[in-house]
């Protein structure tokens, strides 16, 4: 028994398909891997797009940490007034989220210094 060929994908799906690759390529590059470089303004981009709708948060913490196989991880805590992580009262956790990466560009490197810490106000 033959076996038909496969149709060619119609002009209109595949544009459809370049459309919605990339932001399909964001969204796994954020949950499932390890970034190549983790650039300031990347950090910044994510703190803004995430930060939940919350009154009490009044700042954010970037915390440095290195994991025995070099990979930076990157914890994002939001903060109130006092400086102390704001919590989900429904779910009784943190509002925080973490990034990895390899490498941290110039810009990142030079923020933290010599500090696990930059505190954004």
């Amino acid at each position: 028994m033959k076996v038909p060929p496969i149709p060619p994908i119609p002009p209109t799906i595949q544009k459809l398909l370049a459309l919605i690759g990339p932001f399909i390529e964001t969204c796994k590059s954020f949950y499932n891997r390890t970034l190549p470089v983790l650039t300031y303004r990347r950090l910044i981009d994510d703190m803004v797009t995430f930060k939940p709708e919350d009154e009490k948060i009044k700042g954010a913490a970037a915390v440095k940490e290195v994991k025995p196989d070099g990979v930076f991880k990157i914890n994002i805590v939001y903060l109130d007034a006092e400086n102390n992580p704001v919590w989900d009262d429904g779910k009784k956790n943190d509002y925080s989220f973490a990034i990895s990466a390899k490498k941290l560009d110039d810009e990142l490197t030079q923020a933290f210094g010599d500090k696990n810490v930059i505190m954004f106000n």
